[in-house]
């Protein structure tokens, strides 16, 4: 969700041309999910975490929306050193957004 929400908002405000400013977001962003991700890697009582932690070898779907989530960052990363070198595209963050919300679905059906 906070791929989704942070990547929209920098697609509103990236139009009509994106400037430099917001690749600094754009390389906030990862570092933030990356954060996410390692605090409720925390919050899991030490005897799941490895349990936790293999869950992507196990269960085909969320690996799929483990290794969505990784493009999607990197997507982000991508954008950000573009936008920094004043390209002026929005192609890697339309990309990214939507492996995160291709993430976000595949995470929906491994719960059904």
């Amino acid at each position: 969700m906070t791929l989704v929400i942070a990547g929209v908002f920098l697609m509103v405000a990236g139009l009509p041309k994106p400037t430099p400013v917001l690749a600094w977001l754009g390389y906030a962003i990862p570092c933030v999910v990356a954060v996410v991700a390692l605090v409720e890697l925390i919050r899991v009582p030490a005897g799941s975490r490895l349990t936790v932690l293999t869950m992507p070898v196990r269960r085909p779907v969320i690996g799929l929306a483990c290794v969505l989530l990784g493009l999607s960052n990197a997507l982000v990363l991508l954008w950000a050193m573009l936008d920094q070198a004043n390209a002026g595209t929005m192609e890697p963050l339309i990309f990214a957004l939507v492996c995160a919300v291709c993430a976000g679905a595949a995470s929906l059906v491994s719960e059904a």
